[in-house]
């Protein structure tokens, strides 16, 4: 029976070979950042890094390719919203001007939060 840490070793390889499939590290690490979310891509470098590190210890290997490499931060929200400029406020705003269902002004204005 295998120990723990042979299975874990085990399990890590078959991870990162359905993870390559076939492809150059620099080839997955470029779709992945088409396809993936942030955490999910961060959580594959820190993993990759991790099981690499092992490896060293292991002295299978000599560096690790994922060493320095830098994780992505999230950007805000906010920061993915266009600005409106005075005259398209102006224009959203007269649209709903005079209207009788005052839902349509406050839809505009939490829009706008």
């Amino acid at each position: 029976m295998p120990r723990a840490s042979e299975r874990q070793h085990y399990s890590s390889l078959q991870w990162v070979t359905s993870l390559l499939h076939n492809k150059t590290l620099d080839e997955v690490i470029e779709e992945a950042d088409k396809t993936i979310s942030i955490t999910t891509y961060n959580n594959y470098i820190k993993y990759l890094s991790t099981l690499f590190e092992y490896a060293i210890r292991g002295e299978c290997i000599e560096r690790n390719p994922f060493s320095g490499m830098k994780l992505k931060k999230r950007r805000k929200l906010n920061s993915f919203r266009s600005v409106f400029t005075q005259t398209e406020l102006e224009r959203l705003f007269k649209a709903v001007q005079g209207e009788n269902i005052p839902f349509k002004r406050w839809l505009l204005c939490l829009g706008f939060y």
